[in-house]
């Protein structure tokens, strides 16, 4: 089955059996994620499969994935990245400071795994990242979306929606697309403090 994930439309079968098999699969996919395993080395040479073995990882929720999980963030993007959503997933507190490093090159992905992660590291990493030292936020309305919601689910409000307020108030109002993906991820940010709205 991990043989099957490098073809492209087996990826999504072979994905759903071998997690069928957790946990009895997991050392087997920890292996193969490094390479390591003699029965499938040929088929974990290919990035896609690598990337596609870190999402299964992720969604079988066994914690022994989260060391060898965040050793693949260093991989090539697409394995990392794959990476971080997974470590999002499990939501293991010791994927937040590898995580917190990554938010520049892997940008949402590694966002949405810190709001997911949670603490104060995670959320000084979203703030960072979304209003970097030069003071400007973010104008990528999709990345601004991602940090409010992700400022959401961190807290604590009284910290996090004052950033949530600067950083809306730099989009235009409903009504507008970007701006309706704005107040979108306001309203979600909110429901998950527990802000009531008027």
């Amino acid at each position: 089955m991990i043989d099957a994930l490098q073809d492209g439309s087996l990826r999504d079968v072979a994905a759903v059996s071998l997690l069928a098999l957790t946990p009895e699969a997991v050392d087997i996919l920890v292996m193969a994620l490094r390479q390591a395993h003699p029965d499938v080395r040929a088929a974990s040479q290919d990035p896609n499969v690598r990337a596609a073995i870190a999402g299964i990882l992720g969604r079988a929720g066994d914690r022994r994935a989260v060391e060898p999980l965040i050793t693949a963030l260093d991989d090539l993007p697409e394995v990392g990245m794959a990476a971080a959503e997974a470590l999002g997933r499990l939501g293991d507190p010791r994927a937040v400071e590898p995580l917190t490093r990554l938010t520049a090159p892997f940008g949402v992905t590694a966002v949405e795994a810190l709001g997911e992660l949670g603490g104060e590291q995670a959320t000084a990493a979203v703030v960072d990242w979304v209003i970097p030292e030069d003071g400007q936020i973010r104008s990528e309305p999709a990345e601004a979306a991602a940090a409010i919601r992700a400022l959401g689910k961190l807290g604590p409000r009284d910290i996090v929606m004052p950033v949530i307020d600067r950083i809306s108030g730099h989009f235009p109002g409903q009504g507008t697309p970007y701006g309706d993906m704005i107040h979108e991820a306001v309203s979600d940010a909110e429901a998950s403090l527990g802000v009531s709205v008027n």
